[in-house]
């Protein structure tokens, strides 16, 4: 096929002129898909394109890290597994270091014009990810090229209040410093992180909140405890609406602390003081659903639960401990339909197929229920819940035999 032409693929790794040659001298390459790391290298970029004379590439929407260590991995698992999704968890980086996003991959289409002349074909990723996200980011590239918007913000609330993909916009100008920048420390340059916090306009005690969430993800909860306490304490006289979503989430935090603690009472306490600051904390109506529903609070339960799901229908935990609550109420058909809801959401948790067992065996649809139980099995790794869901199995096939 003469006619189709050759082009390097990202994971090739292209980053120098040399590995540039090599192909354009082994093979007959009309064009290169330049790695993520040097989308911001633009002396670079000019020099391929004068040198080999082929046509350039940019994958432009990438949230990849720069100069990530899992690079080579994570191309390796997209090839076996047909698609981008994978267990790295790389961008827990710009939780403790935000301003290493403006040094990420992605380019803002208002930053496209600086690459007029030396790239010919501009490349959006997300084979896997949501039609409508992906029309989204395409007109965003056709029509809207004066954006600094950071279109990865389909759950902003899994992001710190300080996260750029929080605040959405990539400050003007951070472009034109970074593709300045021929600093190889930044760790001790420290100059991305003065434009983020000058930028934002963030005050010191932003840095108690980061040390906050990062104890935080790493379970340490007595000393996010401390850190999230300091926070609120300076900050709490502040009460325009982002510093009430950055309170909002310091709160959520010390809540989940609190019932790490089994301090029930406190974490209620706080999940509402959360909610209060700022109601679109979906997780904050989550976890209060989760704690009415073991305290036997069904009503109150079912209503926090509820608006949970208003506020973010995508995800799973909401409809399952919903189902849950319908399931003790006796409303097994409500119950089987949250329950459905939560597998075609996340198939692949065993809980949800557990209760969905447990609420066709109280409809005596007992085969449906096995099946369910079944396939929780083979999901489950708790050897504890394992060993309850085969007995329950065995109770089913006992009953069958005797009737």
């Amino acid at each position: 096929l003469p006619e189709l032409g050759l082009e390097v693929s990202i994971t090739a790794g292209v980053d120098s002129l040399e590995k540039a040659r090599y192909w354009q001298d082994a093979v007959d390459i009309e064009g290169i898909c330049v790695a993520r790391r040097a989308n911001k290298k633009l002396s670079f970029l000019k020099k391929l394109k004068q040198v080999t004379k082929l046509k350039l590439v940019l994958m432009v929407n990438s949230f990849c890290v720069s100069e990530c260590i899992n690079e080579n991995s994570h191309y390796n698992f997209c090839a076996y597994n047909g698609c981008s999704r994978s267990f790295y968890d790389c961008l827990s980086v710009f939780d403790d270091k935000p301003w290493y996003v403006f040094h990420q991959a992605k380019i803002v289409p208002a930053n496209l014009k600086y690459y007029k002349g030396i790239i010919d074909i501009v490349k959006l990723e997300g084979r896997a990810a949501a039609t409508d996200m992906l029309i989204r980011q395409l007109n965003q590239y056709i029509y809207e090229l004066d954006s600094y918007e950071y279109l990865y913000n389909r759950f902003p609330v899994l992001f710190p209040f300080y996260h750029p993909y929080k605040i959405g916009v990539e400050p003007p100008g951070i472009f034109e410093e970074v593709t300045k920048c021929d600093n190889d420390d930044c760790e001790s340059c420290g100059k991305c992180r003065k434009m983020w916090q000058g930028y934002y306009g963030f005050g010191e005690e932003v840095y108690d909140f980061i040390k906050g969430y990062k104890a935080y993800k790493k379970a340490d909860y007595s000393t996010a405890y401390q850190y999230f306490e300091k926070f609120i304490k300076i900050s709490s006289a502040k009460s325009d609406k982002f510093q009430n979503a950055a309170l909002s989430r310091a709160l959520f935090y010390m809540g989940v602390c609190a019932l790490s603690s089994e301090k029930k009472a406190k974490a209620v306490e706080y999940f509402l003081a959360s909610i209060s600051r700022d109601n679109s904390n979906w997780d904050a109506h989550t976890m209060l659903g989760k704690i009415y529903y073991g305290e036997g609070e069904v009503w109150k339960a079912e209503e926090e639960l509820k608006e949970s799901i208003r506020l973010n229908e995508k995800e799973w935990s909401s409809y399952n401990v919903l189902g849950a609550v319908y399931r003790e109420a006796g409303r097994l058909e409500e119950a089987e339909r949250m329950l459905k809801e939560a597998i075609r959401l996340k198939e692949d948790e065993w809980s949800n197929h557990n209760i969905l067992g447990n609420v066709y065996k109280r409809m005596e649809r007992e085969e449906e229920a096995v099946k369910e139980y079944r396939e929780a099995l083979k999901q489950c790794t708790e050897e504890e819940y394992c060993k309850k869901i085969e007995a329950k199995i065995q109770d089913i096939e006992v009953m069958r035999k005797g009737k």
